[in-house]
């Protein structure tokens, strides 16, 4: 997910530098290190040209990395919109493993065991549980979903991803995942960044050697 706008970050939060590298650069190396195939969920043209720059100046393997971008019926939506155009493009039972450009220390293998758990339930979601509060980054979404996220769509009102997680735990249609700290202790992976001040804290916090 790296369609947001930035605004309390002062800027396209993707670019934003953390021990010299952009944030895209920390997203997307846990992805790479599985050896997944990458979609970018992107708000436009402008946004998805920025980022094939800095693609362009790092030094990751690309080749497996593609854009997606909003679709103009849903606008807005937030990222519900990047994961409603990922199933659309998708066959049905795909498994998408989704988290956001704003968490640079997702642990490779949270991923790897969402995965495992998502192929259990391939028609289900799968989200982390951390103090009785769901997480919905990083998660899996099965593209089996599409007709659930359309019908969310279409009949509330109240359009936000953990709406989105109310709806399909409702309906029986999601899995919480508990063994994460198992994994990651201190719960890492579901550190964001979303102000200038964040950034700073984490460089004190996360010598580059950690990342």
């Amino acid at each position: 997910m790296a369609g947001g706008l930035g605004r309390r970050i002062g800027g396209y939060k993707p670019l934003q530098l953390l021990q010299g590298r952009p944030l895209l650069y920390w997203a997307l190396k846990p992805y790479l290190a599985l050896n997944l195939d990458i979609l970018i969920s992107v708000k436009d043209q402008f946004q998805k040209s920025s980022l094939i720059n800095s693609l362009q100046n790092s030094n990751l393997n690309t080749s497996k990395i593609n854009f997606i971008e909003d679709p103009l019926e849903i606008s807005g939506q937030g990222p519900l919109c990047g994961i409603f155009q990922a199933m659309k493009m998708l066959p049905s039972g795909t498994l998408l493993v989704v988290s956001a450009v704003d968490q640079p220390l997702v642990n490779p293998q949270l991923l790897s065991e969402l995965l495992s758990v998502g192929a259990f339930f391939v028609s289900l979601a799968v989200v982390c549980e951390r103090d009785h509060t769901l997480e919905p980054f990083p998660g899996i979404y099965s593209s089996a979903l599409m007709s659930e996220l359309e019908d969310y769509l279409t009949n509330f009102s109240k359009r936000s991803l953990r709406g989105f997680l109310s709806y399909l735990s409702a309906n029986k249609l999601l899995v919480t995942f508990r063994r994460w700290s198992k994994i990651d202790p201190k719960g890492q992976s579901f550190y964001n960044i979303n102000t200038p001040e964040d950034l700073t804290n984490l460089e004190r916090c996360f010598p580059q050697k950690n990342l």
